[in-house]
């Protein structure tokens, strides 16, 4: 069964906004709720810490899933992620997910003295990062020696699920699908269309292959704007591929596009003011249930 949520983003909005929504979500019986991780200024005048809001999010629901698509390793050490995400699994009954990206958005870095690494500086440092929470959070010692992270440690607190869920999400062909066939138990695509999701799912399939493991282990999820009773006429063309727009008959037929692709999960990327209308409707019409 194909899973649904809502992503929020974490900027230019109150907790007060956005616990608001969630508590919405989850009473409708969306399955996955997150948010995003940025500094204030990168893409926004207000921005809520992303740990502080992630365990927000944690304790204003009961049923969905709570992650956070992504935390960027560039400024987040992976040893106080996993630490702060078994906390979180603990408040949360079981309910947490972690998801790790590379940080490509440079003002998170500069605007607070953080080095800016290159794409492939940053790419290495998502890889040890993934296999240093996957190894905090699922084995009992972890043993790491990279570059760029070192640890050395038994892993006595482990989250309250048997199996905390670690995200990767990335759209990069060579290394960043290779990183989730290695370490990841599901891979996030942010906003393509559903020909780029598919091909990209092929290239992750390669990968997998290439590296022995088995495809149905990992979770493909995809992230899409949400935009609900909006002519699709009004949005260009190019943004049309990347977007939920239209009726609701119209975006559950597009929704299909993608579950046909292969995506397992499809999250609302929700604009701002809540389409609180629109989660209404396709809960019903995709049979999302609060029971």
């Amino acid at each position: 069964m194909t899973v649904f949520g809502i992503h929020t983003n974490a900027q230019n909005k109150s907790l007060t906004d956005l616990i608001e929504v969630w508590k919405h979500a989850d009473a409708l019986g969306y399955e996955w709720i997150s948010i995003s991780d940025h500094f204030p200024g990168a893409i926004g005048p207000v921005s809520n810490e992303a740990v502080v809001t992630h365990t927000a999010l944690a304790a204003s629901t009961t049923r969905a899933r709570c992650g956070v698509l992504v935390y960027s390793i560039g400024f987040r050490h992976p040893a106080v992620l996993a630490t702060a995400a078994t906390t979180i699994d603990h408040l949360s009954g079981g309910r947490a997910a972690i998801g790790l990206g590379s940080g490509a958005i440079p003002k998170d870095y500069e605007l607070y003295g953080f080095p800016f690494p290159s794409t492939a500086e940053r790419l290495d440092m998502l890889e040890e990062g993934v296999a240093c929470v996957a190894s905090l959070l699922h084995d009992d010692r972890t043993e790491f020696h990279g570059k760029h992270f070192r640890i050395e440690v038994d892993n006595t607190h482990k989250p309250l699920q048997e199996r905390l869920p670690v995200w990767v999400g990335t759209l990069g062909e060579k290394r960043g699908l290779r990183i989730v066939a290695q370490y990841a138990d599901g891979w996030n695509a942010g906003f393509p269309s559903p020909e780029v999701f598919a091909h990209k799912r092929m290239v992750l399939l390669g990968h997998c292959e290439a590296v022995g493991r088995d495809p149905s282990t990992i979770a493909g999820s995809v992230n899409l704007v949400l935009m609900h009773d909006v002519d699709p006429e009004k949005v260009s063309e190019a943004q049309r591929e990347q977007v939920l727009v239209g009726s609701t008959e119209q975006i559950v037929d597009r929704i299909g596009r993608y579950t046909d692709a292969g995506a397992d999960q499809v999250n609302f990327f929700l604009p701002y003011p809540w389409p609180m209308d629109g989660l209404v409707a396709l809960a019903d019409a995709l049979g999302v249930s609060s029971s």
